[in-house]
């Protein structure tokens, strides 16, 4: 006669683990979650959850970074910014898995971020060219990208990039209220409209 194969014994769930980790879910990693289920692994308590209180239930009352990213509007730069600014700490699903975020920490950073600058320097909320708030501010109230372009611009025109050069070069080439619009940006330390740019290379 063969030999019987022996069943896999499935370890049941006590009613102290079954709702530590249901009390415990949105507050804490999956490392405390995993630890108070009986050192259980993670796919047997998301398993659990799924089954028990809908999917998505091993991070019931949490908030991904991709899902704010898409529902926000603001990039990841952004919200990292936010998350030091308010020293938020953020849990995660694993050593490399996602960041959960708690729907209070959501409320918080949507708050500072309508509040806040992309260039604080220049107290401007995107970029003065592209009106994109996605790369970071470089200068001149310009992102990287439009930065190199004002430079490539000033080079046609055989303009050095310093607000001193640019300056004389505007008073001697603008007049009326195109200089003045000019001035009023160099003033203030930031770029020459593209505009006003495009009107000097046709010069």
């Amino acid at each position: 006669m063969g030999k019987k194969r022996n069943k896999a014994t499935k370890r049941p769930w006590t009613k102290k683990q079954y709702y530590s980790v249901l009390q415990g879910v949105g507050s804490n990693n999956v490392k405390w979650l995993c630890k108070h289920a009986g050192n259980r692994t993670f796919s047997a308590v998301s398993s659990k959850l799924n089954r028990h209180v809908g999917l998505g239930g091993i991070t019931r009352g949490s908030y991904t970074l991709s899902y704010l990213i898409r529902t926000t509007g603001y990039n990841f730069f952004q919200l990292k910014r936010a998350q030091r600014a308010l020293k938020q700490k953020w849990k995660k699903t694993s050593k490399n898995g996602y960041y959960l975020i708690t729907e209070d920490q959501f409320e918080e950073i949507v708050s500072w971020l309508g509040l806040d600058y992309w260039s604080k320097s220049h107290r401007l909320y995107k970029c003065l060219w592209c009106h994109s708030r996605n790369d970071h501010h470089k200068v001149y109230g310009l992102c990287d990208e439009c930065y190199k372009e004002y430079g490539k611009k000033l080079y046609a025109l055989n303009v050095n990039r310093n607000l001193c050069s640019i300056r004389k070069f505007a008073i001697d080439k603008l007049e009326g209220v195109v200089l003045e619009k000019a001035l009023k940006f160099l003033d203030k330390n930031r770029a020459i409209p593209v505009d006003i740019l495009d009107v000097l290379h046709v010069r």
